[in-house]
């Protein structure tokens, strides 16, 4: 069985969309390429990842490149609306799966290969979401007149201390 470095794939389609579209960036967050991802479903789920790296791709553009406020189909997705349930969804055009095509099989062969690594990187990043439900932020204020206010995490406010720069009191 040969072994595909899920990883590796990811960075080098990453840095082929980056010299495509004149950005330096860093690879995204697993979470914004795997978002609405199925691996059991590797085509479809290659085209999203795709579809969800053009988005971030999209965000990274310097103002100084050619590419800055050109629209959404310039970089080869476009929004669909679902005629059944008329919700939208960005997809690739036709010339992207065109011009793509290599990158989109080398992306549905790491996903065959990785499944398992997609699902739990799903699957944590979920209870990390729950989590992060489960633990809603408090506005805490300080001494200040007019008292300054900050949010924070329930969870954090009653371990940490954070002292007011201005008053130099706690905020309670």
């Amino acid at each position: 069985m040969i072994t595909v470095d899920l990883f590796e794939v990811l960075q080098a389609a990453w840095q082929a969309l980056c010299a495509d579209y004149d950005v330096t960036a860093e690879l995204p967050d697993f979470g914004a390429i795997f978002d609405g991802v199925d691996p059991e479903d590797p085509p479809e789920a290659a085209h999203v990842m795709l579809v969800n790296m053009l988005c971030e791709m999209m965000e990274c553009v310097s103002r100084f490149s050619p590419w800055y406020k050109r629209p959404a189909r310039a970089f080869g997705i476009e929004l669909r609306r679902d005629p059944v349930t008329q919700s939208s969804q960005w997809i690739l055009s036709t010339d992207a799966l065109r011009a793509n095509a290599p990158l989109l099989a080398s992306l549905e062969r790491a996903i065959e290969h990785n499944k398992s690594v997609i699902l739990a990187t799903r699957f944590l990043d979920d209870l990390e979401l729950e989590e992060q439900r489960d633990d809603p932020c408090l506005m805490v204020t300080c001494r200040c007149d007019p008292p300054r206010a900050i949010l924070i995490h329930r969870s954090v406010a009653g371990r940490v201390q954070i002292i007011c720069d201005a008053c130099r009191q706690p905020f309670e």
